[in-house]
């Protein structure tokens, strides 16, 4: 399944209890207020969404906060290849302005895309403090970074302006903000805006109404431009996971993946859904109905019978960031025949 991860876009963030989960030096923050003033107010927030993407397996997770040139504030990245239950922290490419990379040229300070295109091979393009995009190459999963001019090959939201482009131009959404955008081809794509409402496009210029979500909803995943899921509070559960088959015109209700939580991202494959703020991810495999941790990784190397197992107590919003024993394993790609610059 190919999936475009744009920014700006993916994964609301609102209030409830513990709500609005953001990464901002690695402290959660959970600022109160009406659901729908706190999901507008993360549009602005200088971290901007929380947004999971699916890699090229099931143990492969990543996330990231968008950031914002105009505020101060940057983005995060964040990388696990054991299912979620760890992450390390992915450095954020720099920007060379043509006098070459030092330790004090700055990094990139939005993320306008990402594209995984293997574990260890991501395509970012990102925007630097004058908000002019570029785009960079890793094939090492974040050590090293190539950069190129600006390929405007993927949805995105323009960091400055806010403006919607395709791959093939302009295509800008009528409503008050952009909280997920999710592109599926050169003209297909799913926008989910801050009043709740969700757009279709399929000639990748104009939108059409699809539908909308029935509360301001915290996270929001669409795996085809018909079949989405969104996390809203419902009756004792703060992160009920609702599902559409019909591009947000009706949802279902799923499973909770946390009563007393507000839950800020979702993603996943075709096989399974992820759910999680700024600690190890929530995962489903049955479409959200029941929602677990995912074995920690000395449990599954050691077995049943030996080795420390994590307590299944363990705060789901906790911060830890252990970092994986092994790095991801496949070999990078060589494309230094078309390199402009490595940092």
């Amino acid at each position: 399944m190919q999936l475009v991860a744009i920014s700006a876009l993916v994964v609301v963030v609102i209030a409830g209890i513990a709500a609005l989960f953001v990464l901002k030096g690695g402290a959660l923050e959970s600022p109160q207020g009406k659901p729908r003033a706190d999901l507008e107010a993360a549009s602005k927030d200088p971290g901007g969404f929380l947004h999971f993407v699916a890699g090229p397996d099931d143990e492969f997770v990543f996330r990231y906060q968008a950031g914002n040139c105009t505020v101060a504030g940057g983005p995060e990245m964040e990388l696990s290849d054991d299912g979620g239950w760890s992450f390390r922290s992915i450095r954020l490419p720099q920007v060379d302005d043509g006098t070459g990379i030092g330790a004090a040229t700055p990094a990139i300070s939005a993320i306008a895309s990402v594209s995984l295109e293997g574990r260890r091979r991501f395509v970012i393009s990102g925007a630097d403090d004058e908000c002019r995009l570029r785009t960079f190459v890793t094939t090492d999963a974040g050590t090293t970074w190539t950069q190129k001019e600006f390929n405007a090959d993927a949805w995105y939201v323009d960091p400055k302006s806010g403006v919607v482009y395709s791959p093939i131009g302009p295509a800008n959404v009528e409503c008050p903000g952009i909280a997920n955008l999710t592109g599926f081809d050169d003209v297909t794509a799913v926008a989910y805006c801050t009043d709740g409402s969700i757009h279709q496009s399929s000639d990748g210029v104009t939108w059409d109404r699809s539908g909308s979500t029935d509360e301001a909803a915290s996270a929001v995943f669409f795996e085809s431009p018909d079949d989405g899921y969104a996390i809203w509070a419902d009756g004792d559960c703060q992160s009920m996971v609702h599902r559409t088959t019909n591009g947000g015109s009706s949802w279902s209700e799923r499973g909770c993946v946390y009563p007393e939580l507000t839950i800020p991202g979702i993603g996943g494959t075709e096989d399974v859904l992820m759910a999680g703020g700024n600690g190890p991810v929530f995962v489903s495999d049955d479409g959200g109905d029941t929602w677990t941790r995912p074995e920690p990784p000395e449990a599954v190397t050691a077995g049943p019978t030996d080795g420390p197992s994590a307590s299944p107590t363990d705060d789901p919003t906790d911060g830890a960031t252990d970092e994986p024993t092994e790095d991801p394993t496949d070999e990078p790609t060589d494309d230094s025949s078309d390199d402009e610059d490595s940092n």
